[in-house]
């Protein structure tokens, strides 16, 4: 047996796989090492689908590793559709397990975890477990037929399979984290933490465990967990199955004695067509009235700076379905930062908090609160303390600190909010750290500020607003050398044009550049109609 997670929304979904095997019958320990988790990401010419596959019960199928043998059936393959590669996982399986002769030794699942055009579904392929009503249920003998069953979450959905189970605060905590959008290594994080955890109560479970997660706007993202349990290679059975079919191989670097040293992937980054913005325009034209498929498209083609395309896209998601909370929050914040219209935008925020259903995510009541402070209004406060009181959310934690520094004459409190919430976080998200700057900023701890900007830009580096800010810091510093690099960077990723020019030719003129920083403040003045560009 093994221990399988599954994590999902409508359109991001999450696998955690435990890297042990033992014998279904004694319970002893087969294997620390072994793989099974299969994460099948789209190239050219191969299946449209993106899957997650992790395996439970019989750690060998056809003669081969579980891993090897799922990756042998799907790598390359051309299964045009998620219905198809499910059929064809059955037809497969079926015939392995009938080889084994004892039933109680027959018992095997496959995991699917895809994203189906702009939806995830869930699936297992089974001939002893089904997913009835959003469970999993167990028949008490095994079937020498194979089933498949599944379901399409509409809202944030936690099952495991295999022979350990989790508390309820930790499934609901885990839901959280989903719905307020946490990042994915957050989300594999905390997966391996609820592996740990089973570990210590459930001999059959490993400490270590393999996580992966995918996403419907077309990236996704592995990682594995290591204990001293795992020793030798690590290398992805669908990579590996690539391999072999090119009939390549990995050369391996030796040690100072010359000894061959084990091959190890420790994270690796995807994407794939399907959430290409060409890809997401197909999807509305094949299905015009899914709402998902035209906020996909929306948040797409904001994060190319195609503004007018995407609130007109969030408009069209609101159309099919006026109660589509995320387009409507989507819309909220690209037509207060676009068209500077705060008074539209919290109007939607209001319409956002009387949709009926359950209450708003943490993250919308972080941007309408931020929408509030950016009007002076007072009602943000009480916004930023519901979303900071999600324990799943802890950008939540540095935006009321923020808001207390900045705003509201707190800093002593925010400062201490801020050292609190950094010591419990391991891997802060770069958000965190760059509010964690700004407070301070208020306290005058320069150089503290700088180096939370530095880790912030390094966490996300496609992000201009923090690499604009890192550059205004090393500006405050006396640095216009840093300052350029960093306006650079930010320029190139789109940032405020006003803001930018005028920074930029602030740092020219503190390098004695005079002529190039008199075109850029001209140019900064031009842009802000006259004004002087100010600081976010």
């Amino acid at each position: 047996m093994t221990f399988v997670q599954v994590l999902a929304d409508r359109q991001s979904v999450y696998m955690c796989c435990d890297f042990r095997l033992t014998d279904s019958l004694t319970g002893r320990v087969v294997d620390n090492n072994a793989h099974k988790l299969v994460n099948v990401v789209p190239v050219a010419g191969d299946t449209p689908i993106p899957m997650l596959i992790g395996a439970t019960g019989l750690g060998s199928l056809g003669g081969l590793p579980v891993a090897t043998w799922i990756a042998r059936q799907v790598v390359n393959i051309n299964l045009p559709t998620l219905d198809a590669a499910l059929e064809h996982l059955k037809e497969k399986l079926e015939p392995e397990l009938l080889q084994v002769p004892d039933p109680r030794q027959r018992r095997h699942t496959l995991v699917v975890a895809a994203i189906e055009g702009t939806h995830t579904r869930i699936s297992l392929v089974s001939n002893f477990e089904q997913i009835v009503n959003g469970r999993v249920q167990r028949s008490g003998t095994t079937q020498d037929h194979v089933m498949v069953t599944g379901l399409r979450p509409s809202a944030p959905f936690y099952l495991t399979v295999g022979s350990s189970s989790v508390p309820a605060e930790t499934k609901q905590s885990l839901r959280n984290l989903v719905a307020n959008r946490a990042g994915s290594d957050t989300v594999l994080s905390r997966l391996a933490e609820v592996n740990v955890a089973a570990s210590t109560t459930d001999t059959m479970v490993s400490a270590g465990c393999d996580t992966a997660a995918l996403h419907a706007k077309g990236e996704g993202r592995s990682r594995p967990f290591f204990t001293d349990e795992q020793q030798g290679d690590f290398i992805p059975p669908a990579f590996e199955e690539t391999l072999r079919q090119l009939k390549l191989q990995l050369n391996r670097a030796v040690d100072a004695d010359g000894k061959p040293l084990p091959i190890r992937a420790q994270q690796i980054a995807q994407g794939w067509v399907s959430g290409s913005e060409t890809s997401l325009k197909r999807q509305t034209v094949r299905d015009p009235d899914d709402a998902d498929a035209w906020n996909n498209l929306g948040a797409q083609e904001a994060s190319r700076r195609k503004f007018s395309e995407a609130r007109q896209s969030f408009k069209r998601a609101l159309e099919i379905d006026p109660n589509h909370v995320v387009a409507r929050a989507n819309l909220a914040k690209r037509t207060c930062q676009d068209l500077d219209d705060a008074a539209a935008a919290i109007g939607m925020y209001r319409e956002i908090l009387d949709t009926p259903g359950p209450p708003p995510a943490s993250w919308i009541l972080k941007e309408f609160a931020d929408v509030l402070t950016s009007v002076g209004s007072a009602e943000a406060r009480p916004h930023y303390e519901r979303a900071a009181a999600d324990p799943s959310y802890p950008l939540g934690r540095a935006a009321l600190a923020r808001y207390q520094a900045v705003h509201a004459g707190e800093a002593e409190a925010a400062a201490e909010a801020i050292a609190l919430l950094l010591r419990e976080l391991a891997n802060p998200e770069p958000w965190v750290l760059a509010l964690a700057a700004h407070v301070a900023i208020v306290q005058k701890d320069y150089e503290s500020a700088m180096h939370r900007l530095q880790r912030a830009c390094q966490g996300n580096p496609t992000d201009a607003k923090i690499w604009l800010a890192a550059g205004k810091m090393s500006l405050h510093l006396g640095d216009p050398s840093s300052a350029s690099y960093y306006l650079r960077k930010a320029h190139k990723r789109g940032a405020n044009p006003a803001q930018f020019e005028h920074a930029y030719g602030t740092s020219l003129l503190l390098s004695r550049k005079f002529q190039g920083a008199v075109r850029h403040l001209a140019r900064a003045h031009r842009l802000a109609g006259g004004a002087t560009p100010a600081t976010p």
